[in-house]
């Protein structure tokens, strides 16, 4: 089981650019991310904000959609 360092969580105010330092930092490390929102809206905007920062699709997942 991978350890406890290896993982972790930004934590800020709304629209101070919690996904975008996400982004920038799994290209920069070169690993997966996975990005839990509550709202079908925010899966969308979501997606689209780190496909325009990482330059490639990404994986949508909820209970309407599924593409990998």
């Amino acid at each position: 089981m991978p350890s406890a360092e290896r993982f972790g969580r930004i934590v800020l105010p709304p629209r101070t650019g919690k996904t975008a330092i996400a982004a920038c930092i799994a290209r920069q490390m070169r690993l997966p991310a996975t990005f839990l929102v509550p709202t079908k809206t925010l899966v969308e905007q979501t997606a689209s904000e780190v496909e325009s920062w990482l330059g490639e699709p990404v994986g949508v997942l909820y209970s309407d959609r599924n593409e990998p």
